[in-house]
């Protein structure tokens, strides 16, 4: 569950850039316009450059590009190192524009082990131009520097912004800033004096700008650009002021406070407003956070309230659920669901199960039917604290002088209420069973359970009342599932008939049987006749019992009724079969099918 829970969370990792976007076309502005982008695409492609840069072309760029009045100029492209004497070039490269030229690291540098690599490596004009590309196809985190090969590279955001950070220290570009409004120029050598009024002193990132030579990354919310224009945009947030990051894990804890007050909440409405105040606040934080160069992480903090919201709501309708109709309309007093709410009593629960209480109450006014149940509790318990339950059940907790004397007071209880009392004009006699759960550790709806089948099993054995035992409960699941079982039985088979002889008492002579219906459970053993007779009359199955036991006698008896044509088979019927008008049709073709004449049955 918690790792569920924590991919779902993650899905709404997207709701930040949808947020961040939103929030910074509330409060988009223009750079500064102190660092220009200088494509060079179209000088590679005239001069068919597609590889890395050699000395001699990044030299005429260098050199270019500081007559017209360049302040620096990062190199967002390699350099391509063939031997010593291309590293020694680069070197003096450098140190003739030492502090106002940076490169990316030279592909094909010397082995660092080589006596004469130190004196041509300076290393601190080299930058790195590497951001953490997230899935959505944009740089999320730039770091202020990595080491790479053993040395240390500071980011071009860095040189070009004056702020610098420790290794592997990060920072978000802010996307609030008009990509658009960076100035860019395209590199062309025969018109430098249109180059020297865009570039002269003024920072200079150098760089491809367009496919197929241009790495180019998604500007949340602008659009696609290359990476010189990204470096830009990176140190205009640098520029601005030092960025600073409330992490996605403190958001998350403080989402974790709110989704607990969330849960705490027993109304929807509430719920559903804390839940809306709690996203136009998020909204209205990152708008105003940001305005203080602070980025804040809302998308996993709002996906967890998001997923917790429901799961409260539904504890709140549930609750709801259980507390409707927590007054019974018709007596007034507390409802069945009353008691299983409230707390629990360390005493004897009591059910009264009164017959015909129902009906009773159709017949009363509803004044009457107030007067009524107002005596019951009165007779039942002196405190009145009692619970009208479905079909004429009122509980109870036994007070501890009456739990002493439990049997006697719940026979006296049962004789009050036979001998009766009038209601109006109308005289009551009422029977009572009662049941009893003396569980006091387990739950309200265990204890409601067992003080209900105690009660059934009182009714069924005709006790005034018995306690709950743990046969009860496999009891009543017996009696559920029973009738299904005999549908199962009389499919497979299992209902047999066993003949009872009839004895001619002058003979001694055996002169027919009597088929008695029996049935051994494969699991429960053999079941009483009256007890699956019974439950076959009442849920409409006793025409396949009966004839089920026809099937079995007749099949018994067909041959000694070829031997002795007198002899006598009886069958008992059902009073509720005699209302199927194809009954004699029916055991007219069983007996046909069993070559039996009516005159033996």
């Amino acid at each position: 569950m918690f790792f569920g829970m924590a991919g779902a969370i993650e899905l709404f990792g997207p709701l930040d850039l949808v947020l961040t976007a939103l929030a910074n076309k509330t409060r988009l502005h223009d750079a500064s316009g102190d660092i220009v982008v200088v494509g060079i695409d179209d000088y590679a492609a005239a001069n068919d450059i597609t590889g890395p840069l050699t000395i001699e072309q990044a030299n005429l760029f260098f050199e270019t590009l500081f007559r017209a009045g360049a302040k620096r100029i990062v190199l967002n492209e390699p350099i391509s190192l063939q031997d010593t004497a291309d590293a020694e070039l680069l070197h003096n490269t450098l140190e003739m524009y030492r502090d106002r030229l940076y490169t990316l690291p030279p592909r094909g540098l010397p082995d660092k082990q080589s006596p004469t690599s130190s004196s041509f490596i300076p290393s601190s004009s080299y930058i790195h131009n590497q951001k953490r590309i997230w899935y959505w196809g944009g740089p999320e985190e730039v770091a202020y520097a990595i080491e790479a090969n053993g040395q240390r590279l500071v980011a071009a955001e860095s040189i070009l912004s004056g702020v610098y950070g420790h290794m592997n220290e990060t920072f978000h570009i802010d996307y609030a800033i008009d990509i658009e409004t960076i100035p860019f120029t395209k590199f062309h050598l025969d018109d430098t004096h249109k180059l020297a009024g865009i570039v002269t002193s003024k920072d200079v990132v150098l760089g491809y700008e367009v496919q197929p030579n241009a790495v180019q990354m998604v500007a949340l919310g602008q659009g696609i650009y290359a990476s010189p224009t990204l470096i830009a945009a990176g140190a205009e947030t640098l520029k601005q002021e030092r960025p600073k990051e409330i992490h996605w894990i403190w958001t998350l804890c403080c989402a974790l406070v709110f989704a607990w007050y969330i849960l705490g909440i027993k109304s929807v409405p509430f719920q559903l407003s804390a839940v809306f105040v709690a996203l136009v606040g998020s909204f209205t934080a990152i708008i105003v956070l940001s305005h203080f160069g602070i980025t804040v992480s809302l998308g996993h903090a709002i996906g967890l309230v998001l997923l917790i919201t429901p799961v409260g709501i539904s504890n709140v309708l549930k609750e709801k659920a259980v507390h409707v109709n927590i007054i019974d309309p018709d007596s007034g007093l507390p409802s069945i669901n009353a008691l299983r709410v409230s707390k629990k009593e360390a005493r004897p629960l009591v059910v009264a199960s009164i017959s015909r209480f129902e009906e009773l109450m159709g017949l009363l006014s509803p004044e009457d039917r107030r007067t009524l149940t107002d005596r019951i509790a009165a007779l039942a318990t002196v405190d009145r604290k009692i619970w009208h339950g479905e079909g004429g059940r009122f509980y109870w907790f036994i007070r501890q002088e009456q739990a002493e004397h439990l049997a006697e007071h719940l026979k006296s209880l049962a004789l009050i209420l036979r001998n009766g009392f009038s209601i109006g004009d109308l005289p009551v006699s009422l029977h009572a069973v009662f049941g009893v759960d003396l569980r006091f550790e387990a739950r309200l709806s265990d204890r409601i359970l067992g003080a209900n089948l105690s009660a059934n099993r009182a009714a069924s054995t005709g006790k005034h009342w018995l306690p709950y035992e743990e046969g009860d409960k496999a009891e009543a699941t017996w009696s559920v599932t029973r009738l299904r079982e005999l549908d199962l039985a009389i499919q497979a088979g299992q209902i047999r008939a066993e003949l009872q002889p009839k004895v001619c008492l002058s003979t001694g002579e055996i002169v027919g049987a009597e088929a008695l219906a029996r049935w051994t459970h494969p699991i429960r053993g053999p079941i009483r006749p009256d007890e699956f007779i019974k439950a076959a009359e009442d849920g409409r199955r006793i025409k396949e019992l009966t004839m089920a036991v026809m099937h079995n006698a007749f099949s018994a008896v067909q041959y000694v009724i070829q031997n002795k044509p007198d002899f006598a088979i009886s069958i008992n019927i059902s009073p509720y079969m005699l209302e199927d008008p194809t009954l004699p049709g029916t055991i007219s073709s069983l007996l046909a099918l069993y070559q039996i004449r009516p005159a033996n049955l």
